[in-house]
């Protein structure tokens, strides 16, 4: 059994052999069995949290108006209609229109979109949607949220839609990190490039069995290019040797030593990452390197919607998250040995779409990460105490007291949300307790 203890108990003396937990994803030194927070739970506190009941009723509505407006404007019931037009609508509906769209208002000007109520046929909508889309097309598949002519799919629908999609996405980019990790050990531990890993073999199965399950589901017929998009059509060694090639392309300064996934830590905060390449340029100097697979990578949020204070300079997207996520990993390692200096940090992002790598530099923000790095450990430090002076952990047995608190700690995302009432945490976390009553 994993233990788990204070943050403010741990010692900064103690041996630093550390595990990730693979399902339930926390880290834990395997001298102690004490549990470390991560870098990911960090970057959640700085996060807007997401709020799914408000999402998923807003989506249902548009789709409901949407599908009322359409059956007013034709007789026609062809499901595949339906489907070329509800994609195109809701992909392009909220990019920029023509010029004379624009109103005044106050002196200023305003993108005042019609409501979908307001045009009078198909042809108006489809006509001013396409030349939206010659103008700036999407690159990528959007989810539409219908499973056949005007129907759509109810909450727990979409929510497993979301899950599909998010499965199918992590089994990809599961597969690119396996084969690029596997580049490194041809250079250190003698293996050829023509040898496949049982990893890499299951994990292309398991992604050829799951894109077929998701094309023969009945329900997901409007949204099967979703998952077509992650098909390979290529044998496993054609394509091993494809992703090797474009990753050797960046032609990467591996230094005097490189190691692959590597769980970085910092006994000061008590945290813990793993990054996908850690290099050694000389005996003070490093680099960080991260594998990224997104669909896109994003320099600002669609949205408009800003991190947390001491953060809400900077949009929620992949350049500023992961900016963050890395200047951890150095900071990290600047921590635990002192000596060392970052000298660069980049990503690997491999463009699905252009089928190949393509290098992004990012700078390293050291006090960023500091700031980030306390705001955790205080975070971390108060819920522990007050974890501690809960009835349930001090009634528990000794020999599950720590285990309780490890449960808590791990659902402590209720204590993030700030959409949650105190009432609804104090009752969630009731639940957890409940379930560990009959030691």
């Amino acid at each position: 059994m994993v233990r788990n203890a204070p943050f403010f108990f741990y010692l900064r003396t103690m041996k630093h052999n550390f595990k990730l937990e693979p399902i339930n994803h926390y880290y834990y030194n395997i001298e102690t069995n004490y549990r470390y927070s991560s870098v990911t739970q960090a970057l959640e506190l700085i996060k807007k949290p997401f709020n799914y009941k408000n999402v998923i009723d807003g989506l249902i509505t548009l789709y409901e108006r949407f599908n009322v407006w359409y059956k007013a404007c034709t007789e026609s019931t062809d499901p595949e209609d339906y489907f070329r037009i509800a994609r195109l609508y809701y992909t392009y509906k909220n990019k920029r229109r023509p010029i004379d769209t624009r109103q005044n208002f106050l002196g200023e000007s305003y993108n005042l979109y019609k409501k979908i109520e307001d045009y009078e046929s198909i042809e108006e909508l489809v006509n001013e949607l396409e030349s939206i889309e010659k103008r700036d097309p999407c690159t990528f598949s959007k989810v539409i949220y219908t499973k056949g002519f005007c129907q759509n799919y109810t909450p727990k629908e979409i929510r497993k839609l979301w899950q599909d999609v998010t499965d199918v996405a992590n089994i990809y980019g599961t597969l690119i990190h396996a084969i690029t990790e596997e580049w490194f050990k041809i250079r250190g531990d003698g293996l050829t490039q023509h040898d496949i890993t049982v990893e890499i073999i299951s994990l292309f199965k398991e992604l050829q069995e799951f894109i077929e399950k998701q094309l023969n589901n009945p329900e997901y017929k409007a949204n099967h290019c979703i998952f077509t998009e992650y098909i390979i059509n290529s044998k496993l060694p054609d394509y091993k040797d494809h992703v090797m090639g474009s990753f050797i392309n960046l032609k990467p300064d591996l230094g005097i030593k490189a190691t692959s996934e590597v769980i970085l830590h910092t006994s000061k905060y008590q945290l813990c990452g793993m990054t996908d390449t850690k290099i050694d340029y000389d005996n003070i100097l490093f680099g960080i390197e991260d594998n990224k697979t997104n669909k896109q990578f994003t320099f600002e949020n669609e949205y408009g919607n800003y991190l947390k204070a001491p953060f809400d300079m900077y949009q929620e997207c992949d350049a500023v998250l992961y900016r963050l996520q890395m200047s951890i990993y150095a900071r990290m390692v600047e921590l635990e040995q002192q000596k060392k200096k970052c000298r660069d940090m980049w990503i690997a992002y491999y463009d699905r779409y252009k089928s190949s790598f393509e290098r992004i530099d990012v700078d390293y923000t050291r006090d960023e990460a500091e700031t980030l790095l306390e705001m955790n450990y205080n975070h971390m430090k108060k819920i522990w105490q007050m974890w501690s002076n809960f009835k349930a952990v001090k009634e528990a047995p000794e020999e599950h007291r720590r285990h309780l608190m490890g449960i808590l700690h791990k659902k402590n995302e209720y204590m993030i949300q700030e959409d949650i009432s105190k009432s609804e945490r104090l009752e969630k976390t009731l639940e957890f307790c409940e379930q560990y009553k009959s030691w």
